[in-house]
This record gives structure tokens, sequence and C-alpha cells, in this order.
């Protein structure tokens, strides 16, 4: 277990880094505008779930690379993964929070104000405003978007697993008898 909660609490800390950076950069503030250009946001999201594939691929090998047989299953590598992303939705449900309440707290505003201002060019009726607003003031609060974190993080890590396990799976190597 330590091995996973270690792992995992390394992929949350590398999703903080990452968050961090692109908040001293201006990407979470005055060039908010920028996460909406594909050219922009694409790498930015692909860099975090190669991060994340790294940290459980890596996570499994040093599972099981502990075993004394060095063996593990593929049930076992799909589990062990699957805590991994329990441990790095854990981690990232506490940054979540300190990030939005203390870090950076107009950052739900700014979204929400980012949001409007592309609706509005896009040319959406007024009403659809204010239910987009109420919907956004829900999913952006630092509380919602923790607490979410944990499931999506495990079903993330699932699908990693999945792949992960099949590749990393080692039988246990064969006991030989003892010559007498």
């Amino acid at each position: 277990m330590k091995i996973y909660a270690t792992y995992g609490l390394i992929g949350a800390l590398l999703g903080a880094l990452q968050t961090l950076v692109l908040f001293f950069l201006g990407l979470h503030g005055e060039k908010l505008h920028l996460m909406s250009d594909l050219k922009v946001s694409l790498p930015l999201g692909a860099l975090g779930i190669v991060l994340g594939v790294v940290v459980i691929v890596l996570g499994l090998r040093a599972w099981r690379e502990a075993q004394p047989d060095k063996a593990m299953s593929y049930g076992r590598g799909v589990g062990g993964g699957c805590l991994i992303g329990l441990w790095q939705g854990l981690g990232t449900m506490v940054f979540t929070i300190v990030y939005g309440f203390i870090i950076n707290p107009g950052f739900k505003d700014a979204m929400i104000a980012h949001t409007m201002a592309q609706m509005q060019e896009k040319g959406v009726p007024a009403e659809g405003y204010a239910m987009a607003e109420k919907m956004m003031n829900i999913t952006l609060n630092p509380i919602f978007q923790g607490i979410m974190a944990i499931p999506g993080s495990i079903f993330i890590a699932l699908i990693v697993s999945l792949i992960a396990a099949a590749i990393l799976k080692r039988a246990a190597a064969p006991v030989q008898p003892p010559l007498v």
C-alpha cells in the first residue's frame, strides 16, 4: 500500500506543479483567453495525461519489483493502478481546495466571465446565460471540483491500469524442487 500511496501522491504533486506553472504564467488569470486556444490547451491536457500514465506505470512496476517473486497478476495490476488513482485523487482534492480558496480565489469568477463573453460572441440567447452561469458556479466551486477529483482520478487510473496491467503482468517463476 505504501508504494501505491507514494506514487499516487507523486502524481498529485505533478498535477499541482502543472497547475501552479499555469498560474504563474498567467494562464489562470489575465491570459485565461489563451486556454480556449486548442494550440495551448491540447498540449497542456496531453502533458497531464502523459504524466498520469507514467506515474501509474512506474508505480505498478515498482510494486511488482518489490514482490519476492517479482510477479504481478492482471487483477493485482488493475487494482493497484486504481489505488494509485485513489491516492492521486485524494492529493488532488486537497490541492484543488487550497488552490481555489487560497492561491487563486478569483479563478472561478474569471472562468465564468470568460465563458459568458464567449457565449455572447457566439450569439447565445440571453436566457441561456443565467442557466450556464448557475451551472458554472456549482461545477467550478473548489469543493465540488475537489470532491470530483477522487472519482475522476480513479476512473482515469482504471482505464490506464487495464492497459498497463496487461503489459506489466508477470507470472511467478516456477519453483524448482530441491535436488536430493
